[in-house]
């Protein structure tokens, strides 16, 4: 959840560093480095050097492993491409991907929708970020980003309700431009619906 819950989470994702991912995550998390030890599995003194950058990993299993115990997108770490198999997989599969997150929503597990969404969505972010995104994969990424923002508005905290609007937000902008009424339509609803509009506002 911590990399949808702050902008700053955000940011610190697109740097693409470790030491300041951990320490963002920390941050966010109220964690110490001991905390955060706990967690990787590793020594205190072994996290702070990583914070501070006095000692680099370079071998892909521990880049793995940090990344499947924070929940960090694979591909963040250096550990994939955005134009392997894995990639072109979950674009293949990611309607489904969608609509399962959404049944998962509606039947009150709003935790495992964003567990389901965020891969897909971290993923093809960083394609769109590069500027190769091709429609059919951008209207994919407008869906994501509305259900992802939903969910997130169901499980997120009052003060952090900004955060899963500004998802909702970002899919209506890309649905202007997709020249498709109808999907324009849907993202306008599920960004503006009742509950969801009333809790950010309670937010702001």
């Amino acid at each position: 959840m911590w990399l949808w819950a702050a902008p700053e989470a955000a940011t610190a994702i697109a740097s693409r560093d470790l030491t300041i991912i951990l320490r963002t995550y920390r941050r966010i998390n109220k964690l110490s480095q001991t905390a955060l030890a706990n967690i990787l599995g590793y020594d205190s003194s072994y996290v702070s050097m990583l914070e501070t950058g006095k000692r680099v990993i370079s071998d892909v299993e521990t880049r793995r492993h940090i990344a499947a115990r924070l929940g960090i997108p694979p591909h963040i770490l250096g550990l994939a491409g955005t134009d392997d198999a894995e990639y072109r997989a979950m674009i293949q599969f990611g309607d489904s991907t969608v609509r399962l997150a959404e049944i998962a929503r509606q039947a009150g597990r709003a935790v495992e929708a964003v567990n389901e969404l965020w891969p897909l969505v971290a993923r093809m972010e960083a394609r769109a970020a590069e500027g190769r995104m091709e429609r059919d994969s951008l209207e994919l990424l407008a869906q994501a980003r509305v259900a992802l923002g939903v969910s997130l508005g169901t499980v997120l905290p009052e003060e952090r309700l900004s955060s899963a609007a500004r998802w909702t937000g970002q899919a209506v902008k890309v649905a202007a431009n997709l020249d498709d009424p109808q999907f324009y339509a849907h993202t306008l609803r599920m960004h503006g619906n009742e509950p969801f509009r009333v809790r950010v506002a309670a937010a702001a």
